[in-house]
């Protein structure tokens, strides 16, 4: 390098200063005008990697993905030696290398030091991969006057002074942070070696070989944990610590968290809030926070603690994407549930949009957005982007809105309503074919019922009714065969109430009847019956004599239901006739079924006999193996009281045959549990196979759904083994019961015969266990515990009277 006289046109003197430094060896330094120009040994920066942040939480796999590729090693098939560590902006990327890097080092590695290098690839003058270069030089030791202009020549030297570097001290690692394209990392990675380069960007850099580790937002209890240490007290309120939280001091510390986004920044943003205020409370924050929120989705400013970093982050990426990717973005705030498929995404979009999915995948190398699990094909917005895609929708004019959200209301009805024959067992005749069609149903509502709810609301609150309307309706069927009742009550409700604005009548009979099915399951007999004969009148009044028929069919059950046998089966067999008039040989047959347990409950066996004989023609004819397995359970147990058990447990064994082929927990579960009953009656060995298959019974029913079922197996399964004096577990099973029939049934009447029955099960065992203790081995095994609570005798398993619904 020339002289600083040469290249200043004069020495210290002429520049009037001069100073001696030592900065990695001893040397001059002359200024003149602007520029600094040093003699002797050149600094080198390696020794740049920042502070590691005071706590990491959350971050304990990606943490030990990060020190595996930082552990120096042999180099084998798989060696890379670049990772590339992405997620969005605060979500604490850099902090998750630097604590890395720092294990690294204290492990002893890289001896031959670190280089860090910020790339700007967000700010305001971003670092090509000749400057990027020039900086790493600089870095490792290399005067400016001595940089190569070509990026070739700079890379070259850069790989070289590496290379001497490992042999002369060590590997070195580079970071690299702030990168925003593959240009700036390429030229960064090393030739060989032991070296690593650790990349650090907000997207997902398609570079090559590179180990990729994610940094999402946090879960919410590592929100809370990080909140807490950034505070630095654990109460966050005024006199509270986190032994003395309550219901009211939590609820705002959850609400806190959740405005964050549950990006690492943001948290520790709010925490500054309460250390710059120790008297301030969570729900004073919450509401403060809110209120910029709040404003914010107005149109207002981003405002706040929180806001404004989030809303930069948000901008920069979404300024990034291509536009086909940025058009597509504020529509996915249409979608009201958790999550959507791709199809689903299809429907949002303008009918000539193509490539939906690779319009999803660059939203998700920009993290607005998560596909889960990989390949899945189901797709999340995370928290901290969905507020603000929800504002960019709500700049999209109204009519674009609107079309887009009734695009997917029809996707969901169709899908709604496929679902619902497929649960009915409608579309096939064999029993895989019912069981693959039964499970994939139960399967896709499962998944999709939180966006089914929520599209229904969403639907009614932007004023589109007649779309809430027609999806409420299969969405309710389906509910009604889940046994969902919360959702069901909500569906209905919201549905009802869209249909009358619009005037569907049609919709209002079906979605009135599903309210009656809702009101019947939660033991309100009265307020059913009246629903149901309101669906009958709309019925009658659009002149749709099935719809009629199957109000009807209901009104027979809630007869049915409350002891009024003579009217039920009178009823039951006029709607029989009705349906076989219409051709509707299915629901026939089970109106022949519902009128045979009528006379089964009247104790009249032999015409109750005839009606099952009937139905179970109509179902082999028609091979609806579902409503045939429902038949023989009724038959199995008119068999049973008519004192021809070996007969009823045939047509138990048939029935649980049908429903594990076709996939029905309910129908397998309320079979076992019959033919449980009937084993009881019998010997002793008999009895503890009917015990068994009670408990087996149980089992599946946890799976149906039908928790009134469950319910009375329960009840079932605790009596018989009450009667078998095995009181531990009697006491469990009916304390089960008692529990779904107060808590889930709103069932007082059916909670208290099951709560009383536990407790007498409950005295006989402490009878029985002083028994043990007092009486000798052969008197004991005499006695009986005596209790003043009489069980109930031992009765059949009958399935709850099935709704006269569907087509």
């Amino acid at each position: 390098m020339d002289s600083g006289q040469d290249r200043t046109g004069g020495g210290a003197a002429s520049a009037g200063l001069s100073f001696t430094t030592v900065v990695g060896g001893s040397g001059q330094a002359f200024v003149a005008g602007r520029d600094i120009v040093f003699q002797g040994p050149v600094p080198r920066a390696m020794a740049a990697l920042p502070a590691a942040p005071p706590y990491l939480v959350g971050r304990a796999e990606q943490l030990g993905a990060l020190t595996d590729f930082l552990a120096v090693g042999a180099e084998g098939l798989s060696f890379t030696p670049v990772a590339l560590v992405s997620g969005f902006a605060g979500s604490g990327k850099t902090a998750l290398a630097v604590a890395a890097a720092r294990t690294a080092l204290q492990g002893g590695g890289f001896a031959g030091g670190v280089v860090f290098v910020d790339l700007g690839g967000y700010g305001g003058a971003p670092l090509d991969g000749s400057r990027a270069l020039a900086s790493a030089l600089r870095s490792l030791g290399v005067r400016p006057a001595d940089l190569a202009e070509s990026e070739a020549d700079r890379a070259g030297l850069y790989r070289s002074l590496l290379h001497e570097r490992a042999t002369e001290s060590g590997p070195v690692l580079v970071i690299a942070d702030n990168a925003s394209a593959v240009d700036q990392v390429t030229p960064l990675i090393p030739g060989g070696g032991e070296h690593r380069l650790l990349a650090i960007s907000r997207q997902l850099l398609p570079v090559t070989g590179a180990r990729t580790v994610v940094t999402g937002p946090l879960e919410p209890a590592e929100a809370h944990l990080l909140l807490h240490h950034g505070v630095g007290r654990v109460g966050l309120s005024r006199s509270g610590t986190v032994e003395s939280l309550t219901p009211q001091t939590v609820g705002p510390l959850n609400d806190l968290v959740e405005l964050s986004g549950f990006l690492p920044a943001a948290v520790i943003a709010i925490a500054h809030q309460f250390s710059q205020d120790p008297g301030l409370t969570a729900a004073e924050l919450r509401h403060r926070l809110r209120s910029d929120l709040d404003a914010y989705l107005a149109g207002g400013p981003a405002a706040g603690p929180v806001l404004p970093a989030v809303r930069h982050g948000f901008d920069d990426a979404y300024l990034r994407l291509g536009p086909e990717a940025a058009a597509l973005l504020p529509l996915l705030a249409l979608v009201n549930g958790p999550d959507f498929t791709t199809r689903q995404v299809g429907c949002l979009a303008e009918p000539e949009w193509d490539d939906i999915r690779a319009r999803l995948a660059a939203l998700a190398r920009a993290h607005l957005l998560v596909e889960e699990p990989v390949g899945s094909d189901r797709w999340r917005l995370p928290a901290h982007a969905r507020r603000e895609v929800a504002a960019l929708a709500g700049r999209l004019p109204r009519t674009v809105r609107e079309n887009a959200q009734q695009r997917l209301l029809d996707e969901y009805a169709r899908m709604a309503r496929t679902a619902a024959e497929d649960m009915r067992g409608t579309t096939g005749s064999w029993p895989t074919e019912l069981r693959i069609a039964r499970a994939a149903a139960q399967e896709w509502l499962d998944r999709e019922r939180p966006n089914l709810t929520a599209a229904v609301s969403a639907a009614v609150e932007a004023g589109l009714d007649r779309h809430a309307a027609a999806l409420a309706v299969p969405v309710a069927q389906l509910l009604v065969y889940r046994r969902l009742l919360d959702d069901l009550a909500a569906c209905t409700k919201a549905g009802l109430a869209a249909a009358a604005r619009c005037g569907d009548r049609a919709a209002e009979a079906e979605l009135t009847q599903s309210r009656g099915m809702w009101l019947r399951d939660t033991g309100k007999p009265q307020e059913a019956l009246a629903a149901f004969e309101r669906a009958r009148g709309i019925f009658t009044e659009i002149d749709d004599r099935k719809g009629r028929a199957k109000a009807l069919g209901n009104v027979a059950n809630i007869h049915y239901d409350l002891g009024d046998l003579d009217r039920a089966y009178t009823s039951y067999r006029d709607v029989a006739s009705e349906f076989h008039e219409l051709g509707d040989s299915r629901l026939e047959a089970q109106c022949l079924k519902n009128a045979g347990n009528a006379l089964v409950a009247a104790e009249q066996l032999a015409p109750a006999l005839r009606c099952f004989e009937d139905a179970l023609a109509i179902c082999k004819a028609r091979t609806d193996l579902n409503a045939e397995a429902e038949v023989h359970n009724a038959l199995g147990e008119a068999l049973q009281l008519a004192g021809r058990p070996r007969a009823a447990l045939e047509h138990y064994d048939r029935a649980a045959r049908i429903g594990e082929a076709v996939g029905d927990p309910a129908l397998q579960g309320a079979a076992l549990a019959g033919a449980g009953v009937v084993l009881a009656l019998g010997t002793r060995r008999e009895r503890h196979r009917g015990i068994a298959l009670m408990e087996r019974a149980v089992g599946i029913l946890e799976d149906s759904g039908d928790r009134r079922l469950l319910a009375l197996v329960c009840h079932q399964a605790g009596l018989l083994l009450y009667e078998n004096h095995n009181y531990a577990q009697a006491f469990e099973y009916l304390h089960r019961s008692g529990l779904i029939y107060l808590f889930e049934l709103d069932d007082t009447a059916a909670a208290g015969d099951a709560m009383g029955l536990m407790d007498a099960a409950r005295r006989a065992k402490e009878q029985q266990g002083l028994a043990k203790r007092l009486l000798p081995g052969p008197a004991r095994r005499g006695h009986t515990p005596a209790s003043d609570v009489a069980p109930a005798r031992i009765v059949s398993v009958r399935q709850p009277q099935r709704e006269a619904s569907g087509d």
